[in-house]
């Protein structure tokens, strides 16, 4: 082991031998506090983005002046990621966690009372370092903390952070800004869950050392490329819709620097004695690299179920977000019991994982199919056949890619696939998202332009038109069909990458055979 390399005192030995922290209520209590801290910080995430429209009327902000409070949080999400275990071994796990979580507090305090968009803004972005930080350790905490033969029950509930946490943010966004008068606690809502999890990891978690020694032997060079290069390709990513991509001078510098910048970081970290990630461990298996193709695009799949009814919602019906909630909700609660049934199933020996893989893709693109026959007169409950489709494949496929991933590594590499992971979490969402709104611009447009000749209307400005607004509804509705198509298509040829992975036997608790 080189010197400085990154090294987690884990629950197991290497070897899967017994458990060094023991599993007990207590240790349970602290894991809890790590989760709800990650359903925290993906809520953070949520709720700042449903609710920028009157974050931005009561802030009296211009709609692309206000679009930079979340493309800022999202590079502060991703800009942490790598550097989470780093973080850990300096600080060590309850000590970081406190730390980020008394900052989410402070922050969310304060918030609610920033009038200045620039000072918001880097509150914001700091605010998402924290968040992102904390639904990261609690993947590292799993590694750490739990032996191999019950580890994945945790992941099921991890798994909620790209399951629960989007769709139920929904809700919760309604709640804050139609049903009760209080704006304020789109931030404020953090506070409760803040202490709660702090509470709960202060008394649960076992106290270990840090290792400030680790500064001295650390990858600066990378860390000076990664982080802005982090925060380049995250702006680009998510104003590119808005500023027409390479038509732009910031899209386009914004791109080619971070890609430069990312360039020069993987052969910094590749060559160094103590990378922030093991970069060999995506060349190691093909089952790694293969199941982190698929979450890439399994994220952009699930945009079917928050993005697309959403959208089409709000769009041809006005819906605020009580209105759509219940479209959200219905992927979401079912998440408690979900997660775990998949997580039972994957240590059964005799159920092959790829089959659940695979049925998880199919439910991904029965639930796009479903989708696809979107017409002009659907509602919220036209939606629930489609949403519950997307609720049962969401997390098989996740589930199945932690599974599929961390049974081909060696123990030791299991915080440098979780920075693989949550870096992919973040950038799927940031990649999707972005593609799916081109593409209903794109689709968008064409059908306006078929259906207005069709029609017989003139070119112009008819903005005023009953019949353009007519016909412009019209094309969002048959672009939103089509995106679901794409996404079911996406789907579809995920099921191939999983036919060629090879079988994974699942770890099994010491003394059974």
């Amino acid at each position: 082991m080189p010197k400085g390399a990154l090294i987690l005192k884990p629950a197991a030995a290497p070897s899967g031998g017994p458990p060094r922290v023991p599993v007990t209520s207590r240790l349970i209590a602290g894991l809890s506090g790590l989760f709800l801290a990650a359903m925290m910080g993906g809520l953070n995430n949520r709720l700042g983005s449903l609710g920028l429209d009157d974050i931005r009327g009561l802030l009296g902000l211009a709609y692309d002046d206000a679009t930079w409070l979340t493309s800022f949080y999202a590079a502060g999400e991703l800009v942490i990621m790598p550097f989470v275990p780093w973080l850990v071994q300096i600080f060590s796990l309850k000590r970081l966690a406190k730390v980020m979580l008394t900052a989410v507090i402070g922050l969310a305090a304060v918030m609610p009372f920033i009038h200045n968009l620039h000072l918001l803004t880097g509150l914001r972005f700091f605010q998402a370092l924290a968040s992102g930080a904390l639904i990261f350790m609690f993947m590292i905490a799993l590694f750490m903390l739990l032996p191999a033969h019950i580890r994945m029950y945790g992941f099921g509930f991890y798994a909620m952070v790209a399951t629960f946490a989007p769709n139920v943010g929904l809700w919760l966004t309604a709640l804050w800004t139609d049903r009760l008068p209080g704006w304020e606690f789109l931030y404020w809502q953090s506070i409760p869950l803040a202490l709660a999890a702090l509470i709960l990891v202060g008394v649960g978690l076992p106290d270990q050392p840090g290792n400030p020694g680790r500064l001295k032997s650390s990858n600066w060079a990378g860390l000076a490329c990664l982080a802005p290069g982090s925060v380049l390709l995250a702006l680009a990513l998510s104003q590119g819709v808005r500023l027409d991509w390479f038509n732009s001078a910031f899209i386009t510098r914004a791109t080619l620097s971070g890609l430069a910048l990312m360039t020069l970081y993987v052969i910094s970290d590749w060559r160094h004695p103590a990378p922030f990630l093991q970069l060999r461990v995506f060349t190691s298996h093909r089952n790694v690299w293969m199941a982190l193709i698929i979450l890439l695009s399994v994220l952009v799949v699930a945009l079917a179920g928050t993005m697309l009814p959403i959208a089409y919602l709000g769009r041809v019906w006005a819906y605020r977000p009580l209105e759509s909630a219940s479209v959200g909700l219905v992927i979401a609660l079912p998440q408690f019991v979900i997660g775990p049934a998949v997580a039972f199933a994957l240590y059964r020996r005799w159920l092959d994982a790829r089959g659940i893989y695979i049925a998880g893709l199919l439910l991904l693109l029965g639930g796009a199919y479903l989708g696809a026959r979107l017409d002009g007169e659907w509602t919220a409950g036209q939606f629930y056949p489609a949403q519950a489709a997307l609720a049962l494949g969401l997390p098989m496929t996740i589930i199945a890619t932690i599974y599929m991933t961390s049974n081909n590594i060696n123990f030791m590499l299991g915080p440098s696939l979780g920075g693989a992971i949550n870096t992919l979490r973040c950038l799927g969402t940031l990649a999707g998202t972005a593609l799916v709104n081109q593409y209903l611009i794109s689709r968008q447009n064409f059908h306006y332009e078929w259906l207005r000749d069709k029609a017989g209307l003139p070119g112009g400005d008819f903005s005023v038109s009953d019949m353009t607004r007519l016909i412009s509804d019209q094309a969002f509705v048959t672009a939103t069909g089509e995106a679901y198509c794409l996404l079911g298509e996406l789907a579809a040829a995920l099921i191939l990458i999983v036919l060629g992975m090879r079988y994974t036997a699942p770890p099994q608790a010491p003394g059974k055979e």
